[in-house]
């Protein structure tokens, strides 16, 4: 229970346009980044058809966070690849 507790606080947190580095980044690219990189981290390697999958869902997600100038995400995000195993140029 206290994992979708977790779940629903990072979410509700990521719902809202917020202002980063004097940008205006609207919820619904980093929403997504989000949603990618947490599907990736939580949910069972069975229900993702392969680890190319999760491996181009990670470098969308690392690709928009990047863009979006989200550096501790982008951060979180490059370490989930590391511990996978996952090597991407961006």
């Amino acid at each position: 229970m206290a994992r979708v507790s977790e779940l629903f606080n990072l979410k509700k947190a990521f719902l809202y346009s917020y202002a980063l580095d004097d940008r205006l980044v609207l919820s619904g690219e980093r929403e997504h980044a989000i949603a990618l990189y947490m599907a990736c981290r939580y949910l069972p390697s069975q229900l993702l058809c392969s680890p190319g999958e999760k491996a181009g869902m990670l470098a969308e997600a690392a690709k928009t966070l990047k863009k979006i100038g989200d550096q501790r995400s982008l951060d979180d995000c490059n370490h989930l690849m590391k511990t996978l195993g996952i090597s991407l140029q961006l």
